[in-house]
Parts: structure tokens; C-alpha cells; sequence
């Protein structure tokens, strides 16, 4: 097997290991701000024994670029928080389609933050989204406020997607990814200390099989699928690895309906909605390759 094929197999497997954490968000009964303590301390520990293997040496940032990636760590929770919060209210079907709207918001906030020119194209495109997701909207009038906290999640994710595409630029991506994963952890634990919710009881409801739940979504989930997505981008590239996560809708929907087949069996208006903003994720990224391979043999001549 060729190492192009070997690391393709690769990231899909990850990403529909990352489609799995909304199976996860609907198979543990914790609050959702409980869930993400848990996953972003275990991924911390985790991520931290697991850091000599991926990074050799720490790369010395200043306390600007601390402070800005410390935000970015608080924006990556946030989203978790609303992401998982989503799902709970309705089904994770709705949750992970209304993160799939995280292109919608990049178009906007990337020529913002990065100080590029706005693309016509990304503005055609997310109306195309735009309608998926109302149509979607008109056969879940019942959810209402999930859709909502969905599409709040999905803003956070771009937030923090755009600022980590700068970031990455000063700082190897297993440090940026500890240290904002870090940041994560430590506020939202003074979160729960100010609420009076660090107490016991937050220790108290992990029985064994609710651990092992916790378990898999921060060291298989978020740790371990981590340093498989950065290994697989050195060999595939980074486009064909986006590309293949904007894949994630998909694969977390056909996982949903094996394993919740009841309750995430949608009405039929519903999957055409989804087709059209996943057809619309790919496009897009399709779209930009192009551009980007037009642009490079521009400067090569």
C-alpha cells in the first residue's frame, strides 16, 4: 500500500472519528459545560504525554502571541460547550448540520481577521448554505433554540478556525493546539469554581462506564485523532485534508441513524437541506484548489 493511499485511509478515519464525538455528546448524560471539563482536562493530560512524539522542542512565543492564543483556547471550548448543548436540545443530526454552516462565517471573518479581499464566490456559496439551512429551519420549527446554539457553535468554530490559520504561521500546530487546549481547561474550570459547581459531585456521577466514555472522547477524539490529522496533512497536504473533513456531516449522519435509528430519523426535506450545504462545503473547497493551482503556476512563470 502506497503511503498516499495509507495516510488518505488515514484521515478519513479520522474524520469520521470526529463525526463520532456528536454520538459521544448524545451517549453521556453530562451537562454540556461538564462534558467539555472532562474532555478538554483528559485531552490536556493526554495530549501533554503524548507531545514529545510529535513536537522535539517547545518554540519560545512572546506574551502578545500567548495572549491571543490563550483567547483562541477559550473560543475552541466555548464552541465544544454550544456544539454539545445543541445536540442535547435536539438530535445530533441537527447539531452537526448546523456546524457544517462553519464556511458560511469563514467567508466573512477571514478577509476580516487575515486582511484579504472578499471572494464573490464565498458570498454565493453561503447563500446556497444559507437556504439549505432554512430549509432545514421550516421542518424543525420545533427547535428553534437549537438551531440556534448550533449556529452559534458554528461561528465560534470559524472564529477560532481563522485565528488559528495565523496563529499556525508563528508556532509549530501540537504546541498551539496545547497551549489553547490548556487555556480551554483553565478558564472553564474558574467557570465552574465562580458557579460553585467544582465541587464533589462533578467527580461523583463518573461511574466506570461513563469514564470510559470520557476517556474515549478526549484521548481517542480530540488527542490521539489530533496527531493523526497533522501526520496524514504532511503527506496529503492541507486542502485534501479539509476536504476530507468537510466530509464530517456525512459521515456523523450515517453513523446517528445505526446507532439512534428512532430518534434520528429526519423528515425527508431535512436531508435535502443537508445535501445542499454539504454539496455547497465541497464545492467550495473544490473550487479553491483550482484557484490555488491556477495562482501557483502564475508565479512559477
Amino acid at each position: 500500500m502506497s503511503k498516499k493511499i495509507q495516510y488518505t485511509l488515514i484521515i478519513h478515519l479520522v474524520v469520521i472519528i470526529w463525526g463520532y464525538t456528536g454520538i459521544m455528546g448524545k451517549a453521556i448524560t453530562l451537562p454540556a459545560t461538564e462534558m467539555v471539563w472532562w474532555r478538554l482536562g483528559i485531552a490536556v493530560i493526554s495530549l501533554g504525554l503524548l507531545f514529545p512524539l510529535i513536537q522535539k522542542k517547545l518554540t519560545k512565543i512572546g506574551p502578545d502571541l500567548w495572549m491571543k492564543t490563550m483567547f483562541v483556547g477559550v473560543l475552541v471550548g466555548l464552541h465544544w460547550i454550544t456544539f454539545f448543548h445543541s445536540i442535547k436540545l435536539s438530535s445530533i443530526s441537527l447539531g452537526i448540520i448546523c456546524l457544517a454552516t462553519t464556511t458560511l462565517h469563514v467567508s466573512w471573518l477571514e478577509p476580516l481577521i487575515k486582511k484579504t479581499k472578499f471572494n464573490v464566490l464565498d458570498l454565493i456559496l453561503s447563500i446556497v448554505v444559507f437556504g439549505g439551512m432554512f430549509l432545514i429551519s421550516t421542518q424543525e420549527s420545533g427547535n428553534i433554540l437549537a438551531i440556534a446554539v448550533g449556529l452559534l457553535s458554528a461561528f465560534l468554530a470559524a472564529l477560532f478556525s481563522v485565528s488559528n490559520a495565523v496563529l499556525v504561521e508563528k508556532m509549530p500546530a501540537p504546541q498551539l493546539t496545547l497551549i489553547e487546549l490548556t487555556s480551554g481547561f483553565v478558564v472553564l474550570s474558574l467557570f465552574l469554581v465562580f458557579q460553585g459547581d467544582m465541587n464533589l459531585a462533578l467527580f461523583e456521577k463518573i461511574d466506570a462506564d461513563l469514564f470510559w466514555k470520557l476517556l474515549f472522547l478526549g484521548v481517542i477524539c480530540t488527542s490521539i485523532a489530533f496527531i493523526l490529522a497533522v501526520n496524514a496533512t504532511k503527506y496529503l497536504g492541507a486542502f485534501t485534508v479539509s476536504l476530507t473533513i468537510n466530509l464530517e456531516p456525512v459521515y456523523t449522519i450515517i453513523l446517528a441513524l445505526i446507532i439512534y435509528p428512532g430518534s434520528e430519523k429526519m423528515d425527508p426535506l431535512f436531508y435535502v437541506g443537508s445535501a445542499i450545504i454539504v454539496s455547497a462545503v465541497v464545492t467550495n473547497g473544490i473550487i479553491k484548489n483550482r484557484q490555488r493551482r491556477k495562482a501557483s503556476r502564475l508565479d512559477l512563470a
